[in-house]
């Protein structure tokens, strides 16, 4: 799934580089994070596989890698690309506007928070790819609408991994994926939730507007 996605995603960035350069830069970081959490379940994954560690990466040692990574692509977004901080609250239907050094430790948090969601559904076959394959087109379509084309590249190579992997995994599932799949797959999710945030910008006499985590509202039910 791994290669794949590295595949694909690289063959994105070369079609789009010449055309649209930004599109291309965009979809760099959705890959480097994705590698980055896919390799640390890898470490994992091949310390219980091959070196017979049954308790495989420390807890703590894996939490301070999924941290790194969570705190640069946070500091990417803000600081980077300036994302700004303003969340919207599906539930009562309004925008609320995160002082930077509250909203840049809730991202860290959500992202650590939810590091073992699909891990743990990966124990009934072809649950978890499946599930995934949903999430990820729905999060495609939402791309779609908005135009968001990085989002949509990356969604669909993440939809054609899982339905590729999902052949090999259902009943009775001739492979599992592992941390090595579920933490890259979940990392995924995460990253199209929190890079909507400027999905559309809205000129309006030199003022921009932007629509915050428009996938909150639009696919809560899923999650």
């Amino acid at each position: 799934m791994l290669f794949g996605i590295i595949i694909g995603t690289i063959g994105g960035y070369i079609y789009y580089a010449p055309r649209e350069p930004e599109v291309a830069i965009n979809i760099l970081p959705l890959l480097f994070i994705t590698i980055g959490f896919g390799i640390i379940g890898f470490i994992d994954d091949f310390k219980k596989l091959v070196l017979k560690n049954t308790k495989g990466l420390k807890p703590a040692y894996k939490m301070l890698g999924l941290l790194i990574i969570s705190v640069s692509y946070t500091l990417y977004l803000t600081k980077g690309i300036h994302l700004g901080t303003e969340t919207f609250i599906p539930f009562v239907k309004n925008y609320v506007l995160l002082p930077m050094s509250l909203y840049i430790p809730f991202v860290i948090f959500v992202m650590l928070g939810t590091t073992n969601a699909v891990n743990l559904t990966d124990g009934i076959d072809g649950l978890s790819t499946s599930v995934s394959a949903i999430i990820t087109t729905a999060l495609t379509v939402i791309a779609i609408i908005l135009d968001v084309k990085e989002i949509i590249v990356f969604g669909s190579i993440i939809i054609g991994a899982c339905l590729g992997f999902l052949i090999f995994n259902l009943n009775t599932a001739k492979v599992f994926m592992g941390d090595t799949g579920s933490l890259l797959l979940r990392r995924c999710n995460i990253c199209y939730s929190i890079i909507f945030k400027n999905a559309i910008n809205i000129n309006n006499y030199s003022c921009y507007t932007s629509i915050r985590n428009v996938i909150c509202s639009s696919t809560g039910c899923i999650f």
